[in-house]
């Protein structure tokens, strides 16, 4: 063990080394071992100065998760990890996969809700409304709304199987969010 942690702090010098050698104008490489060097620093290009909390990782931390991707400590994980990779390499011809990830997506959104607003005057759902309006749309209310859906909160990828089923309009909002 004592070997590994030795090589792996060796590693993590030589990048960093080599990453502060690299002038600020300069791309680096795209890889794991660069990217946790570089999170929360000037470097990262998604920094911001948020004090203590947002600190950059240290060379034990960079260790340990090196040690844990390359051991593959993590079993569950990784083996998730590689059904995922796997799985998007086919998924538009695995229907389904689409049909389980589109009734997951109803289920549990990844977004509740979310906002939108009116800058003029609009007729929205047979009413009229001023401008100056803020609108929250909930995703979960309407993907479990009876009106909409058969058995709402029965999970069924089944039901996206059957030929030529779109869901009713404006019935599935399907958010997409980033970390």
């Amino acid at each position: 063990m004592e070997f590994i942690n030795k090589k792996l702090d060796a590693i993590i010098k030589k990048r960093r080394q080599e990453i502060e050698d690299t002038p600020l104008n300069e791309h680096l490489p795209h890889d794991i071992l660069t990217s946790m060097i570089i999170k929360n620093t000037l470097r990262d290009v998604d920094y911001i100065e948020a004090g203590k909390v947002t600190r950059a990782m240290t060379d034990t931390e960079i260790r340990v998760n090196l040690f844990d991707g390359l051991l593959g400590v993590n079993k569950t994980a990784n083996m998730f990890s590689f059904i995922i990779y796997y799985i998007s390499h086919d998924y538009y011809s695995l229907s389904y996969c689409e049909a389980i990830v589109k009734e997951v997506a109803r289920i549990l959104p990844a977004m509740r809700s979310f906002s939108r607003y009116t800058n003029k005057s609009d007729k929205i759902a047979g009413y009229q409304w001023p401008a100056g309006i803020t609108f929250i749309i909930d995703i979960k209310a309407i993907h479990n709304k009876d009106d909409y859906w058969e058995e709402p909160n029965r999970f069924n990828p089944d039901r996206w199987m059957v030929e030529n089923f779109e869901p009713k309009k404006n019935s599935f909002i399907l958010c997409l969010v980033e970390d």
